[in-house]
This record gives structure tokens, C-alpha cells and sequence, in this order.
């Protein structure tokens, strides 16, 4: 990808992030390609059980199919982002397709009432799947109106290692003003979720959404990385995600 025009891009995109005091030792749960019908209620249970919230990017063709979990997940104080309707490689399909791809997850989200009082006067989160994307693809989601979210934290949960190495990964990495990207349709991670969530509060760390930690204040340097792949050259390679 063009890197430079790419910062440009994400950088105007910074600038327009709320100042002021921030809140320290807060982080993003989110969990991609659900909602599971097997895991995601074990998730929300979890979350609740450990006073934490968090971002689910949902697969349009999934939460069409189960828009009781989407339900749910608002009901739980969490938050809904755009994880494209088929999962497709979004560097892979011409641009109509891409618009296509997040208008028809949009519908879905809409439907379940994710655009709420609060939501309206928030960024719209979009995450492509497996991470990939170029400047094309950055530009044709911003001008729908979205605000892409990579992260800071890669446990490699979708490898489905056992649960103490996806917390061991999780806590070695975790910082202030970081984003844990985990899946929602993996059994060790939703076996991972309780010791996790408790380890994390011992740490001092509160699990809230994407959408909380951007309102919270000013960006950090976490903030950035995943806001802009570009500006730290050692960001793990995004995982293959299997199409769930």
C-alpha cells in the first residue's frame, strides 16, 4: 500500500479525536466475526460477570441470521462495528463490492437499533477483515462515514491455542489506550474471557469499548497504532481469519 498517502488519511482522523484528560489504564475488548451462536451469549456472561464492555465487529451475513445476539450485545451495554457482510479481502474486490459489503452490514446494524441517541453522535467503527486493507480501501470506507480500527493486541486467538497461552499473550502486550482484537467464535477464548477479565482488573485495567476510549480524552501512542498501521513498522501481521 502507499503508506504516506494512508498516514494522511488517519492522520486527519486523529486530529479530530476529542482533548483532554485521559483516563488512565483503560483498553477496547473487541471480538470479530460474530455474532456465534454457540459463544457469543458465553461471551456477553463473562463480561458482565467481570463489569467489562466491549466492541463486537460483526459479519452482516451473521447477525442477519442471529439478530437476537445483536440484541443482546446492545442490551449489555456493548457496541456494534462493521465487519464487512461476507468477509471478504477487501484489497481483493472492486470498490462497488466493498461499498456494497458495508452498506449491507450497516442495514443490519441499523436494524438492531445500534445507531442509538449515543451512537449518532459517534464514529462509526469498521474493522476489515483479517486486517488487510489499502489506500483505496481506507478512502472508500471513510467517505461512507467510518472510522477503521486495527489494534494493539494479537493473542492469535483464531489459531485456537489453550486458553492460558491467549491470556499469557494478552497480558504481556496489554498497555493504556490499547485495542485486544480476539474472535468470537473460539472455544479456548471463551474460556480464556473469565481469568482474563479478572486478571486485567487486578492490573488496574478497565475493559470498556471502542467507542468509550476515544471519547475518553486525548489519543496515547496505543491510540495511534491502531488508528494508523503506518506509523509503528513493528505491528504484527494481521491473522488469516478463516470466513467464519
Amino acid at each position: 500500500m502507499a503508506a504516506g498517502a494512508a498516514a494522511a488519511l488517519l492522520r486527519s482522523d486523529r486530529d479530530l479525536l476529542p482533548r483532554g484528560s485521559w483516563t488512565p489504564r483503560r483498553v477496547a475488548l473487541s471480538f470479530d466475526d460474530g455474532p456465534h451462536p454457540l459463544f457469543t451469549g458465553r461471551i456477553l456472561d463473562a463480561l458482565r460477570r467481570g463489569d467489562a464492555r466491549a466492541t463486537f465487529f460483526v459479519v452482516g451475513r451473521m447477525g442477519e441470521e442471529h439478530p437476537e445476539l445483536l440484541d443482546e450485545i446492545l442490551r449489555s451495554g456493548c457496541e456494534l462495528g462493521n465487519h464487512t457482510f461476507r468477509h471478504p479481502k477487501l484489497t481483493k474486490i472492486p470498490r462497488p463490492e466493498l461499498l456494497e459489503e458495508l452498506d449491507l452490514t450497516r442495514r443490519v446494524l441499523d436494524k438492531a437499533g445500534a445507531r442509538s441517541a449515543f451512537a449518532e453522535r459517534a464514529p462509526m467503527f469498521f474493522r476489515p477483515p483479517g486486517g488487510g486493507f489499502d489506500v483505496r480501501t481506507l478512502s472508500t470506507a471513510k467517505a461512507a462515514g467510518y472510522r477503521m480500527v486495527l489494534w494493539t493486541v494479537l493473542p492469535r486467538d483464531h489459531e485456537r491455542p489453550p486458553p492460558e497461552i491467549i491470556r499469557k499473550r494478552v497480558l504481556a502486550d496489554v498497555s493504556d489506550g490499547g485495542v485486544i482484537l480476539l474472535h468470537s467464535g473460539v472455544e479456548s477464548t471463551v474460556r480464556a474471557l473469565p481469568d482474563l477479565l479478572r486478571e486485567l482488573r487486578e492490573r488496574g485495567y478497565q475493559c470498556v469499548t471502542v467507542g468509550e476510549l476515544l471519547n475518553d480524552g486525548r489519543p496515547t501512542d496505543p491510540t495511534a497504532v491502531w488508528l494508523d498501521a503506518t506509523v509503528s513498522p513493528g505491528r504484527e501481521a494481521p491473522p488469516a481469519d478463516p470466513t467464519p
